[in-house]
C-alpha cells in the first residue's frame, strides 16, 4: 500500500505558520515522503495513519520493525516532525484516502482537492520525482 505525507507550509498574511491551528481545504501542501508498505492483510486506515504519523515524529530507536524502518528514512530526508495540519495520503488513484493530522487522531479530507506545491523550507523538501518509495 502506497503512503505519502504532505508538509502543511500555509502562512497567515504576516508570514507566520498556521498549520498548527490544523488543515483547511486549500492550505499548500508539500509531498516530503512516500513508501510502500506490505500490509500482509487488512488494516484500517486510521490505524496506518497513526503509525506512520508515529513514525515521523518518534525516535528510531523507540520503535521496533517496520514503524522503525520508516522512521530512520523519513530523519535521513532531514525532515521536520508530522504536525497539526500536515495530510497523510494512503492508497492511489481513484482509491486513495487522504487524512489530516489533528491534535487528537486524523479526520478525513478530500483527496481531489489537495493543494500540491514545491516550497522548500527548513524541515521540509519536496520528495524527488525520480525517487524511489521506501519499502517496507
Amino acid at each position: 500500500m502506497r503512503v505519502s505525507v504532505y508538509h502543511n507550509v500555509a502562512r497567515d498574511p504576516e508570514g507566520r505558520m498556521v498549520n498548527f491551528l490544523g488543515y483547511e481545504s486549500g492550505h499548500p501542501l508539500v509531498h516530503v515522503f512516500e513508501a510502500d508498505i506490505d500490509l500482509g492483510g487488512v488494516v484500517f486506515v486510521s490505524a496506518l495513519a497513526e503509525a506512520l504519523w508515529a513514525a515521523c515524529n518518534l525516535d528510531p530507536e523507540w520503535l521496533t520493525g517496520r514503524c522503525a524502518i520508516l522512521a530512520r528514512a523519513y530523519r535521513d530526508r532531514r525532515l521536520r516532525s508530522m504536525s497539526v495540519g500536515d495530510v497523510v495520503v494512503i492508497g492511489e488513484g481513484e482509491g486513495r484516502v487522504a487524512m489530516c493530522a489533528d491534535s487528537v487522531g486524523f479526520s478525513f479530507v478530500r483527496p481531489d482537492r489537495l493543494n500540491v506545491v514545491t516550497t522548500c523550507a527548513p524541515g521540509t523538501q519536496p520528495w524527488p520525482t525520480d525517487a524511489q518509495p521506501v519499502c517496507v
